[in-house]
């Protein structure tokens, strides 16, 4: 029968049960899942209290901080994503469910949530209030550039609300039209900063993602690229977010994604670095799938590149990753050895409820000998 779909409960029983391992939290040198955790919820809770007491001094601050310092997570990832994304969150508006047009028939896997068009009044002042707060900081902070960043994203923001996230025949049509406005004042807000010097890591990865909400044309996103691979290329959340607009749900193909993912390897000193093409893929696995039968991943570099990242930064959430790619890969031996290691440390929640992991019941059994 084939195996199709694994829940996380479902995935966590046949993980412990096939491999039979004991617990080995004390593996040494790695940190745990919990260090992970609590690595990003300090970040988060310092950018939530400085945006919600309005200590915008503290908010420049943290952006310098973490866009200088380089500093990461027990796993990798850079503090300067995580304080970023935590602020991008912040620059919404709540919105009660009942208030979005009904699901589209014969969709009910799909919350598009857009907005009803005769509450769009009550939404332009909720965003109003969220924009002053923005001009506010502006106003105290002239020569700050990142609250110019943080403008940008709320803006984006604004115009997504207005879209909702389903399919474009569920979007109303006085939606667009708005919608469009927002993300290219975005896009031009963005544009029009003043940098002294090299621009804050956080810029590169914010116009990547706003590219595809304002439709960039090839040569733009091209000159985007070079400067990236000029001027921002160590910071990887910018190539994450490049990479997705190589993707066939943007017009791409899966062979344009692998050649980028390839090219990124290459860094300034001339190294080339299987991490990056590892934290390409793992980015938008959730969006492919298979990233080896459906994506054009390499098994054996994505394996090298684990091998890489785990040398770096020995943490029990990227050995989550190398088993979980293993086993998309059918590769028995690594997924057996990667689980031994795991042990207690299994993180269901970072493998995704969503994947076909193997292709079918003989591919589970043969990974469980």
């Amino acid at each position: 029968m084939p195996f199709k779909k694994l829940g996380s409960i479902a995935l966590s029983l046949f993980l412990f049960g096939s491999v039979h391992v004991q617990a080995s939290a004390t593996s040494a040198g790695f940190s745990t899942i919990a260090d992970e955790t609590q690595a990003r919820a300090d970040v988060t809770a310092e950018a939530r209290q400085a945006w919600n007491n309005n200590d915008f001094n503290t908010l420049d601050t943290l952006a310098e901080k973490y866009g200088t310092s380089k500093a990461k997570t027990p796993s990798g990832k850079w503090k300067l994503a995580v304080f970023d994304d935590t602020l991008s969150t912040q620059l919404r508006i709540d919105w009660p469910d009942s208030w979005n047009v009904p699901e589209a028939a014969g969709r009910p896997q799909c919350k598009c949530n857009a907005p009803l068009p005769d509450k769009y009044q009550v939404a332009d002042y909720r965003w109003e209030l969220v924009h002053q707060k923005i001009l506010s900081w502006i106003k105290q902070n002239p020569s700050s550039t990142y609250s110019q960043i943080a403008l940008a994203h709320y803006l984006k923001n604004r115009g997504w609300f207005y879209r909702g996230n389903g399919f474009t025949d569920s979007v109303p049509d006085v939606a667009w039209p708005i919608f469009r406005t927002y993300v290219h004042q975005a896009s031009l807000t963005l544009e029009q900063i003043k940098w002294k010097g090299k621009p804050n890591p956080v810029w590169f990865s914010s116009m990547a993602d706003i590219a595809i909400s304002d439709q960039y044309p090839k040569d733009k996103s091209q000159q985007l690229l070079k400067r990236l691979n000029k001027e921002g290329s160590s910071y990887p959340t910018a190539y994450l977010l490049t990479s997705r607009n190589l993707l066939p749900k943007w017009g791409g193909t899966y062979e344009a994604f692998d050649q980028f993912a390839r090219a990124a390897m290459k860094q300034n000193d001339g190294r080339l670095e299987k991490e990056m093409y590892v934290r390409i893929y793992w980015n938008v696995a959730a969006e492919i799938g298979n990233i080896f039968s459906v994506g054009k991943a390499d098994w054996p570099t994505v394996k090298q590149g684990f091998d890489e990242i785990l040398a770096k930064y020995p943490s029990y959430k990227n050995l989550n990753g190398k088993a979980m790619f293993a086993c998309q890969a059918n590769d028995a031996t690594t997924y057996r050895d990667t689980m031994k290691l795991l042990g207690d440390q299994l993180d269901p929640m970072s493998w995704g409820e969503n994947y076909s992991w193997c292709k079918s019941a003989m591919s589970l059994e043969r990974l469980s000998q």
